[in-house]
């Protein structure tokens, strides 16, 4: 039978971020591949059908994103902007047997921050960000974005899956110049319970 009620779910995703730049002044750099990591809670209601179920459903948590760059010229220097991340977002689901597939959307919100630049010869420069200096130094601080999963429902209330997401160049650095907007796609797999 279709499950039809409430459930809850603790999943952790880990993955690969391809940072993307845009504006004015960034033919200097290119994508590069970063890492994310996060701690979300997904509580859903569902509606049980003859052969699946139907999932209202939130994504709430906590998101570390890393948008990655290194330099045309010499791909060694390397950089980046990470940001923690408040996340707050909608995940309706189909279940069906035991895959669960869900397509959604939401917004990040950066709480603080950091970036850094290591060129090849070993120089090395960063900046930290808490929530004041992160409104001071970006224009539109938030990060909307959308996602979709495809889970693996196993015994013991194990669920395995893999997802993909795209945050959207929302966010600007505050700079009349160079207009640079940071957005990325997102590649991984999550791991958790739901009951």
């Amino acid at each position: 039978m279709a499950k039809t009620g409430f459930s809850f779910g603790l999943m952790i995703p880990v993955g690969a971020s391809f940072g993307i730049y845009s504006g004015n002044n960034v033919s200097y750099i290119k994508s590069d591949v970063g890492f994310e990591f996060g701690i979300h809670v997904q509580p859903a209601y569902f509606f049980g059908l003859e052969y699946l179920s139907f999932g209202l459903g939130l994504d709430l948590g906590y998101n570390r994103d890393l948008f990655a760059f290194k330099a045309v010229v010499d791909e060694k220097s390397k950089g980046g902007v990470a940001f923690d991340n408040l996340m707050i977002g909608i995940l309706p689901r189909i279940d069906i047997a035991f895959v669960s597939i869900g397509v959604g959307a939401g917004i990040k919100i950066p709480l603080s921050g950091s970036s850094y630049f290591r060129e090849s010869d070993g120089g090395y420069t960063s900046q930290v960000y808490d929530y004041k200096r992160l409104q001071e130094n970006f224009k539109n601080p938030y990060i909307p974005y959308v996602k979709a999963v495809v889970d693996f429902l196993l015994p013991y209330n194990i669920v395995l899956g893999v997802y993909a997401s795209y945050d959207i160049p929302l966010i600007e650095y505050k700079d009349p110049v160079s207009n640079i907007k940071i957005s990325s796609f997102d590649l991984g797999g999550e791991f958790g319970l739901r009951f």
